[in-house]
């Protein structure tokens, strides 16, 4: 009787496959034709089951592994496509095929935002906040920044000669300060704070969205609401990171009521939600809270990964580190002196450090787009359906692309003399083409003022050897020892 039934359950199982194949014909056609990665992901999704996020990290390095461009790799009725030639990538992310990313995104639970967003709804809102993020408006952030960076000097007097300490701690509330300010008008004075709620919040939250994103089982409601993670989920993300935006745009509506009229001036600084009320028609409640917690999602972890990166790197080479100072003291006159756009500008040394920690050490480890119609990638036709992948933890460390050394963390080969034109391609630490991060100049911009501050104050270095160093996956790329420097005071 177990044996008719077995049989009957694999007869049907059987003909639903072949009907399924029968109307994809098209698809697995093209399918066929592009090369397979060496190792599926099949045997790999076991270890991740009880994963923590270091095993999550080695597990992705696996699966994103080298091989011709494009190749492809099944998740079940998945396929993931893998493109990492640099002429392949800019031109499928700089095409109008390289937009909608797919469900995977969704885990966040921003999907009216800008992240996370796809179609007329995503193109109506980057048109509407493009503006926002134009040269003269992070221009009228510099206050907000050298403030800030200047607060936080301060605070990291208390670790002056002391023990090794983990300085991303600190980036973290530095980041969140600054955009909570910039974006909302809002001076949270988190730095002021030791153990803050916003930044447990925050921090817990990643990890979660981390989880869900890699145990891709967490993402079906039934399943989350059973796993240990769906309280910390209600707690800490729906109840803690995700409500300060609405309480903040119910708080901004209830002035405006009040006042009946609000007249908006050019006065800077020019505040994020400010713009999105100046839009307020064309943009629902829920919309413009996902737009505020996209902004505040997406910036803090990168400003505060990159930043303790270049710190610990400049601690671990340290001719880097004097070269750096070096250029502080030949653009400023003074060890507290403001940063401005022009003195930026005259940054270059500093620039090539920050990108070469971006390419070596990177944060972002991929990104993926959902195709909704077939496209040519090489001599392949990638068929509608698929999901490609852009390795960019691959992009950033070929030897082919950045030659021998590529290991090697060499901030000069980011000159304007020897950066080639694939390397320009190449390097993407906030994706390429429309969807790039509409964030990426004001990240980099607040990472350098700080930098530049930081660097004429303090001289960081570490005990840690380089070697010993392992890294973990909480969306971002990290390192699971901390980014563990000792300070101590320059002479300007």
């Amino acid at each position: 009787m177990y044996k008719v039934i077995l049989l009957g359950i694999f007869s049907l199982t059987l003909f639903c496959y072949l009907i399924y194949r029968s109307k994809h014909r098209t698809f697995f056609q093209h399918a066929s034709k592009i090369p397979t990665v060496p190792a599926g992901f099949i045997r790999r999704i076991k270890s991740l089951i009880g994963a923590n996020q270091e095993e999550l990290f080695q597990v992705l390095k696996e699966t994103i592994c080298p091989g011709p461009s494009p190749r492809k790799a099944w998740l079940g009725p998945l396929m993931f496509v893998f493109v990492d030639d640099p002429d392949q990538v800019n031109q499928y992310l700089n095409s109008p095929y390289g937009i909608d990313k797919p469900k995977i995104y969704s885990v966040l639970g921003l999907d009216k935002g800008l992240f996370v967003s796809n179609g007329a709804l995503w193109k109506a809102h980057r048109k509407l906040l493009d503006p926002s993020f134009n040269a003269k408006v992070l221009s009228s952030f510099n206050p907000i920044f050298n403030e800030k960076s200047k607060l936080l000097i301060k605070k990291l007097e208390d670790e002056l000669d002391a023990e090794e300490f983990n300085i991303f701690s600190y980036f973290i509330s530095f980041g969140l300060d600054n955009i909570l300010r910039t974006s909302t008008g809002v001076d949270k004075k988190i730095m002021e704070e030791k153990n803050n709620k916003y930044v447990n919040d925050c921090t817990i939250g990643v990890n979660i969205f981390a989880s869900k994103i890699v145990k891709f089982w967490l993402q079906l409601k039934p399943i989350m609401r059973m796993s240990n993670l769906y309280e910390l989920e209600q707690k800490h993300i729906l109840n803690g990171m995700f409500k300060m935006a609405h309480d903040l745009i119910q708080e901004k509506e209830e002035n405006i009521r009040n006042n009946n009229d609000v007249k908006y001036k050019s006065e800077k600084p020019q505040i994020f939600i400010d713009q999105l009320f100046k839009k307020r028609n064309e943009f629902s409640f829920d919309e413009m809270a996902d737009e505020i917690n996209t902004i505040i999602l997406a910036g803090f972890e990168t400003i505060a990964t990159l930043s303790s990166t270049v710190v610990l790197l400049a601690a671990l080479y340290p001719d880097v580190q004097e070269k750096i100072f070096e250029e502080l003291k030949t653009v400023f006159n003074s060890v507290d002196e403001e940063v401005t756009d022009r003195k930026l500008q005259e940054l270059s040394y500093l620039d090539q450090v920050v990108n070469e920690s971006a390419r070596y050490w990177t944060t972002l480890p991929y990104i993926a787009r959902s195709l909704s119609t077939d496209i040519e990638i090489g001599s392949k036709i990638v068929p509608s359906g698929s999901i490609i992948c852009v390795p960019i933890i691959l992009l950033h460390s070929n030897k082919e692309i950045w030659g021998e050394d590529a290991d090697k963390f060499i901030p000069e080969r980011f000159s304007s003399e020897r950066l080639t034109d694939t390397q320009r391609k190449a390097f993407m630490p906030f994706g390429r083409g429309p969807r790039i991060c509409i964030g990426n100049k004001y990240a980099i911009k607040s990472i350098k003022i700080a930098l530049s501050h930081f660097f004429r104050n303090y001289k960081s270095s570490t005990n840690v050897k380089e070697e010993n160093l392992t890294f973990e996956y909480t969306v971002f790329i990290k390192l699971v020892q901390g980014y563990m420097v000792k300070i101590s005071k320059r002479e300007f």
